[in-house]
């Protein structure tokens, strides 16, 4: 075919030899190219996904946020693009259009409608400290970067974390107590991703251009956690901390070439969930660059007995466990 056939022609060509199976396992998908699972597209805790072959064609559905749609809609969802972008892209990768250009700021997707910021006082810096295990330090830290940010949420005081890039931004109660229940989506969560996010952006790639070395967390919690030990090592200005959202996501291909060249530690939670995307991200990161090791929690423990899961956790660690624990003095890369 040549460039002067009809994009939408392109595109059923490209259906026939990329079908939606195929094109999530392309990118990596490939665990969530079945009829029931977990979103994706986002942090989901309850089996919400689905994809289904219905009259000759591959569709997918996100039963959480109501989103569904084809193979360029998947591109358009996960990829942050324009419907007319996201067909070219789309048929790139079948092996039958030319190479797309890069995508106007202006024409992009819309973006999270995130709460306007508001200038924490000294108590809240010192209450979100004490709820997180984190020095004062920390926080104000965060606040500097762009990436912490404090508001008035639905009638609560809250803090939030985003980028200077805005795609992405999930909000927590100050006080640490779930969104109440009869909220929509968010009820009985502690984390609340703002609609119109782009969940599986990393919070903070975009600002981690200046630093060679970078602590890759998962998470609102680890990533002040990540603040912390920064600060605790004397190591701001040499090391990022970045923040994906939820084991599932993957790294996004636009955002891959953000951590070409560095040193990143990843920080994954010491379950299965979140060893398998160390893995996963472990893999994406030396594909586009980088070099890459993982830090293990196992056998650690909190001063209260409970295990170490995350690096939050770590926060709470007995003077006995750093003892026995030397390499504790040093975890940031």
């Amino acid at each position: 075919m040549t460039t002067s056939t009809p994009l939408s022609e392109l595109v059923q060509a490209a259906k026939q030899r990329l079908p939606l199976p195929d094109l999530m396992r392309h990118l990596g998908f490939g665990e969530y190219a079945k009829a029931s699972c977990r979103s994706p597209l986002r942090e989901d805790n309850n089996p919400s996904w689905g994809i289904f072959h219905r009259d000759g064609m591959w569709l997918w559905k996100d039963h959480g946020t109501g989103e569904a749609g084809d193979e360029v809609t998947f591109l358009e969802v996960w990829m942050n693009l324009p419907r007319n972008e996201a067909m070219k892209r789309y048929c790139n990768m079948a092996g039958i259009a030319p190479q797309t250009t890069s995508v106007p700021e202006s024409r992009k997707r819309g973006k999270p409608n995130i709460p306007e910021p508001i200038t924490p006082n000294k108590g809240d810096i010192e209450a979100l400290a004490a709820l997180r295990n984190v020095n004062c330090e920390s926080i104000e830290a965060a606040c500097r970067s762009g990436l912490l940010f404090f508001c008035d949420q639905s009638g609560h005081r809250a803090w939030g974390i985003t980028d200077r890039t805005k795609q992405n931004a999930q909000v927590r109660r100050l006080d640490g107590k779930v969104w109440p229940e009869e909220w929509k989506a968010v009820g009985g969560k502690k984390a609340w991703t703002l609609k119109g996010s782009r969940a599986a952006w990393p919070i903070g790639a975009i600002e981690a251009a200046s630093c060679p070395k970078v602590a890759l967390v998962e998470g609102g919690p680890d990533l002040l956690a990540a603040f912390h030990f920064i600060h605790v090592e004397g190591k701001e200005g040499v090391i990022a901390p970045v923040s994906i959202l939820g084991a599932g996501n993957h790294i996004p291909v636009n955002a891959l070439p953000c951590f070409k060249g560095k040193q990143v530690r990843i920080f994954g939670h010491d379950d299965k969930k979140g060893q398998v995307a160390v893995t996963r991200w472990g893999h994406q990161l030396m594909d586009a660059g980088a070099t890459v090791d993982a830090f293990s929690f196992s056998g650690l423990r909190q001063s209260s007995g409970c295990p170490v899961t995350d690096l939050n956790d770590l926060c709470q660690v007995s003077p006995e466990m750093l003892a026995q624990n030397p390499h504790l003095q040093e975890i940031m890369p």
